[in-house]
Protein backbone atom coordinates (compact mmCIF):
# COMPACT_ATOMS: atom_id res chain seq x y z
CA UNK A 1 0.00 0.00 0.00
CA UNK A 2 1.28 3.45 -0.93
CA UNK A 3 1.66 5.86 1.98
CA UNK A 4 0.14 9.10 0.68
CA UNK A 5 0.71 12.63 1.93
CA UNK A 6 -0.08 16.08 0.56
CA UNK A 7 3.23 16.52 -1.26
CA UNK A 8 2.95 13.11 -2.94
CA UNK A 9 -0.63 13.86 -3.98
CA UNK A 10 0.48 17.12 -5.61
CA UNK A 11 3.38 15.42 -7.42
CA UNK A 12 1.03 12.67 -8.62
CA UNK A 13 -1.58 15.14 -9.93
CA UNK A 14 1.08 17.28 -11.65
CA UNK A 15 2.59 14.20 -13.28
CA UNK A 16 -0.81 13.05 -14.56
CA UNK A 17 -1.68 16.51 -15.87
CA UNK A 18 1.68 16.85 -17.63
CA UNK A 19 1.34 13.40 -19.18
CA UNK A 20 -2.34 13.58 -20.24
CA UNK A 21 -2.40 17.31 -21.08
CA UNK A 22 -6.15 17.90 -20.66
CA UNK A 23 -7.71 21.19 -21.80
CA UNK A 24 -9.20 21.51 -18.32
CA UNK A 25 -9.57 19.46 -15.17
CA UNK A 26 -11.72 19.35 -12.06
CA UNK A 27 -12.20 17.08 -9.03
CA UNK A 28 -13.88 14.44 -11.21
CA UNK A 29 -10.86 14.36 -13.55
CA UNK A 30 -8.58 13.86 -10.54
CA UNK A 31 -10.86 11.14 -9.16
CA UNK A 32 -10.78 9.24 -12.46
CA UNK A 33 -7.03 9.53 -13.07
CA UNK A 34 -5.41 9.94 -9.64
CA UNK A 35 -7.62 7.79 -7.42
CA UNK A 36 -5.25 7.50 -4.46
CA UNK A 37 -4.46 11.22 -4.45
CA UNK A 38 -8.15 12.10 -4.75
CA UNK A 39 -9.04 9.77 -1.88
CA UNK A 40 -6.32 11.33 0.29
CA UNK A 41 -7.43 14.90 -0.51
CA UNK A 42 -11.14 14.24 0.06
CA UNK A 43 -10.43 12.58 3.41
CA UNK A 44 -7.59 14.75 4.72
CA UNK A 45 -7.36 18.17 3.04
CA UNK A 46 -10.46 20.05 4.13
CA UNK A 47 -11.76 23.56 4.57
CA UNK A 48 -13.20 24.74 7.87
CA UNK A 49 -16.64 23.73 6.60
CA UNK A 50 -15.40 20.17 5.99
CA UNK A 51 -15.33 20.25 2.18
CA UNK A 52 -12.23 19.18 0.22
CA UNK A 53 -9.90 22.20 -0.04
CA UNK A 54 -9.43 22.28 -3.81
CA UNK A 55 -8.14 25.87 -3.63
CA UNK A 56 -5.21 24.69 -1.51
CA UNK A 57 -4.57 21.76 -3.84
CA UNK A 58 -4.66 23.85 -7.02
CA UNK A 59 -2.50 26.61 -5.51
CA UNK A 60 0.23 24.00 -4.91
CA UNK A 61 0.21 22.66 -8.48
CA UNK A 62 2.64 23.84 -11.15
CA UNK A 63 1.60 27.24 -12.54
CA UNK A 64 0.82 25.90 -16.00
CA UNK A 65 -1.49 23.29 -14.45
CA UNK A 66 -3.23 25.82 -12.19
CA UNK A 67 -4.46 27.61 -15.30
CA UNK A 68 -6.33 24.48 -16.43
CA UNK A 69 -8.44 24.21 -13.28
CA UNK A 70 -12.09 24.11 -14.40
CA UNK A 71 -11.19 26.35 -17.34
CA UNK A 72 -14.02 27.23 -19.70
CA UNK A 73 -16.64 25.72 -17.41
CA UNK A 74 -19.66 27.97 -17.63
CA UNK A 75 -21.08 29.22 -14.40
CA UNK A 76 -24.77 28.67 -14.02
CA UNK A 77 -26.81 31.77 -14.65
CA UNK A 78 -28.86 32.80 -11.66
CA UNK A 79 -32.35 33.87 -12.61
CA UNK A 80 -33.79 36.43 -10.26
CA UNK A 81 -37.43 36.55 -9.29
CA UNK A 82 -39.30 39.19 -11.24
CA UNK A 83 -42.77 38.95 -9.72
CA UNK A 84 -42.49 40.83 -6.42
CA UNK A 85 -46.00 39.92 -5.28
CA UNK A 86 -45.39 36.21 -5.81
CA UNK A 87 -42.05 36.47 -4.02
CA UNK A 88 -43.69 38.18 -1.04
CA UNK A 89 -46.33 35.43 -0.84
CA UNK A 90 -43.61 32.76 -0.91
CA UNK A 91 -41.52 34.48 1.73
CA UNK A 92 -44.52 35.13 3.94
CA UNK A 93 -45.73 31.50 3.83
CA UNK A 94 -42.27 30.14 4.55
CA UNK A 95 -41.75 32.43 7.56
CA UNK A 96 -41.71 30.07 10.61
CA UNK A 97 -42.46 32.94 13.00
CA UNK A 98 -45.89 33.82 11.53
Amino acid sequence: MIKMNFEKAIVNINRSLNKKRPEKFNPKWIKNRCKISHHFIVNNIKTLSGDPDWDLVVSNLEKNNQKLWMRKIKKREIKEYEDKEELNVILKTSDPIN
